[in-house]
């Protein structure tokens, strides 16, 4: 019996390439749904009271999202057209700047700073909370500017999950760069509307994108149509 060594259609070929996991991208989603909704419910009790026993669970949770921020770039690399990759990587390897800018951050806000002040009062500008402060800089550099400009890049090649995700990543983003404005003026106030971008956003994109997979059937998800005729193009 002869067998055949033929290799797949390239079409076929592209289309298991990026056959996007529906069980991963759903974790994911669910993920960033809960983590989403923690921080705003604990930023908003924090900025309410001022009550700083909240700031290790605030950074807990940040470390935690921004792991789980990159594991969604990755799925929307994996899944974009071949058109679109280009942008799809170019988002992925912000976010993964920005993951490393905010983990370093705040395991040494964690870690380090205790240890090297002790029972003493932390330096303002040292503080996440304070302005202006280094580590508050670098967290306005990561969420602000790398993953602002992360979202906006990964707008296009996430079209395949749908409009609303495309236009919530393309305003999210807007939010996020918008609000670098408060640290250059000096008015941190205005710094509300990169977090808006980013925390809002994320809970926005998360439920986005469950409900985009809601009802469909299978553990693989297929890559739409207009995805394979973009790459075989």
């Amino acid at each position: 019996m002869s067998v055949d060594r033929r290799p797949p259609p390239p079409m076929a070929a592209h289309h298991a390439g990026l056959r996007v996991s529906r069980a991963r991208l759903l974790w994911i989603s669910w993920m960033l749904l809960s983590i989403s909704l923690a921080y705003v419910v604990v930023t908003t009790a924090w900025i309410a009271s001022e009550n700083r026993s909240l700031l290790p669970i605030m950074e807990l949770l940040t470390i935690w999202s921004a792991v789980t921020v990159v594991l969604f770039m990755v799925e929307i690399h994996r899944g974009a057209a071949e058109s679109h990759r280009s942008g799809s990587l170019t988002a992925l390897l912000l976010t993964g700047a920005m993951a490393a800018v905010t983990i370093s951050n705040h395991f040494l806000y964690l870690t380090v700073l205790p240890q090297l002040y002790g029972g003493t009062q932390i330096p303002s500008w040292l503080l996440l909370d304070g302005w202006p402060s280094i580590t508050k800089g670098l967290e306005c550099v990561a969420w602000g500017l790398l993953l602002g400009l992360a979202m906006l890049f990964a707008a296009t090649p996430a079209r395949s999950l749908g409009v609303p995700v495309e236009w919530t990543l393309r305003i999210s983003g807007t939010f996020a760069l918008a609000g670098l404005v408060g640290p250059a003026v000096g008015n941190m106030n205005l710094y509300i509307l990169s977090t808006a971008g980013y925390s809002v956003g994320f809970l926005v994109l998360a439920f986005e994108v469950i409900v985009h997979f809601r009802g469909r059937r299978g553990s693989e998800l297929p890559i739409p149509t207009q995805t394979l005729l973009a790459a075989d193009a």
